[in-house]
C-alpha cells in the first residue's frame, strides 16, 4: 500500500505522561497538542479510539492504563495501576461530619 493511504495514530497525554486520548488522522483536522505514535493501514489505525490498544485506555477504576515516556508507549504495570487506583480512592471528597443531635 502506498504511503498516502497510511493512517497516522495520535495520542494526547497529561502532565504525568498518562495517555488520555487516542485518535487517527482520519478524524483529526487539527493535530496541535497531539503526538504521532504510529502509522499503518486497517481498522487498528483507522478506528484507533477502540482498536489501537489491546485494552481500554482506562481501567474500571478510572486509572489511565497506558503511558508515554521516552518516546514510547507502554502499558502500566499492575503495581502502577493499583497504586494510582488507591491514590484516587484516597483523594475522594472528604466525608462531611454529621451534626450532633441532642
Amino acid at each position: 500500500m502506498d504511503e498516502e493511504n497510511r493512517i497516522k495514530v495520535y495520542i494526547k497525554t497529561d502532565d504525568n505522561g498518562n495517555i488520555t486520548d487516542v485518535n487517527s488522522s482520519i478524524f483529526l483536522d487539527n493535530t496541535t497538542g497531539w503526538t504521532e505514535i504510529d502509522e499503518g493501514t486497517g481498522d487498528r489505525y483507522a478506528h484507533a479510539q477502540g482498536h489501537y490498544f489491546d485494552k481500554p485506555i482506562t481501567t474500571d477504576e478510572g486509572v489511565y492504563r497506558y503511558k508515554y515516556a521516552g518516546g514510547a508507549v507502554s502499558e502500566k504495570t499492575s503495581e502502577e495501576i493499583e497504586a494510582e487506583a488507591t491514590a484516587i480512592l484516597n483523594s475522594g471528597p472528604a466525608q462531611e461530619q454529621m451534626p450532633e443531635t441532642m
